[in-house]
């Protein structure tokens, strides 16, 4: 199926649409501001269709899900609107997670990848490959450009999933809560003004991240 851009705020039914809705009419407006550097909507598309690509070319594609290990910074925004491109559903995770409970996780969502900083990883990466053969381990610096095509990326709808949200586990082993996509886009974004620009998580001690879908 041909997925086309929503060309009127009307027609936006998930984040994904949103993005690609935002790329079109406002493609230069600045979407994310961290760390003194300023994200375009038309540079954020480019980088989820880019993670999108990548993940498919390591195997992730609709309904899998996607492990990302990393902190608060662009990467995890491509990674994971980039996977909800594929169809693929992501998971987050803070890297300094106990591994025990990464463990767990990637085990019980089925985890097709995971995905973050290797550096971070330690030797958890040779844990995860014998506790889950399966699973591809992806680092940051591993994705590259690679041909893109938008026409082939499945289309996304209401009723699919969005994210898992795993809970901590500090009273039993932690559990999946699953989100839809219906249910995890900003209900000011289907007004004509859009979104206002609101703070985000802290990305580093004395320094603040904004965002914007308006």
């Amino acid at each position: 199926m041909t997925v086309v851009a929503p060309r009127a705020l009307h027609e936006v039914r998930t984040m994904i649409d949103l993005l690609q809705f935002r790329r079109r009419t406002t493609g230069s407006k600045v979407f994310l501001e961290m760390l003194g550097e300023e994200i375009t909507f038309e540079a954020l598309a480019q980088a989820v269709d880019r993670y999108a690509a990548n993940f498919r070319e390591r195997g992730v594609k609709q309904g899998d899900r996607v492990v990302i290990l990393l902190p608060t910074c662009k990467e995890f925004l491509f990674a994971y609107f980039g996977a909800q491109r594929l169809g693929a559903i992501p998971v987050p995770l803070y890297p300094n997670s106990p591994l025990p409970r990464i463990g767990r996780i990637i085990v019980d969502c089925r985890a097709r990848a995971v995905f973050g900083m290797k550096s971070m990883f330690g030797g958890a990466e040779e844990q995860i490959r014998a506790l889950s053969p399966g699973t591809a381990v992806i680092g940051v610096a591993e994705i590259r450009d690679l041909p893109v095509d938008p026409a082939g990326f499945p289309a996304i709808g209401p009723d699919d999933l969005a994210f898992l949200q795993y809970t901590s586990g500090s009273t039993g082993s932690p559990r999946g809560s699953s989100s839809r996509m219906a249910t995890c886009w900003p209900t000011s974004a289907r007004s004509s003004s859009g979104c206002s620009t609101t703070p985000t998580r802290r990305a580093s001690p004395g320094s603040r991240s904004t965002m914007t879908w308006g």
